[in-house]
């Protein structure tokens, strides 16, 4: 009796714990750009393709780099240009 209910508690804390992991990436590159490292971002439209400028404190790494690319790729991509991007480092 008390292994059937060992199980039974088992089954439901492992089901549990695995269906309340959802992972809400979108909502997390969002805030990419509400990090307080970030000053301010723009682009400036040449015709034929678009360049953003985003002004930032030092120390950025490349994994953040990549993410805030992919976030102006999502933020910019309607304008159905190439995207170029520029990193200026504010004091």
């Amino acid at each position: 009796m008390n292994t059937i209910i060992f199980a039974v508690a088992i089954a439901l804390l492992s089901s549990c714990s695995t269906t309340n992991h959802h992972h809400h990436y979108g909502q997390q590159e969002d805030r990419i750009m509400d990090d307080r490292r970030i000053v301010h971002h723009n682009y400036v439209d040449y015709g034929d393709h678009i360049q953003v400028i985003v002004k930032h404190r030092p120390h950025l790494s490349k994994q953040e780099r990549k993410r805030i690319k992919r976030w102006c790729h999502r933020h910019y991509g309607h304008h159905k240009k190439r995207i170029s991007y520029k990193f200026v480092i504010v004091g």
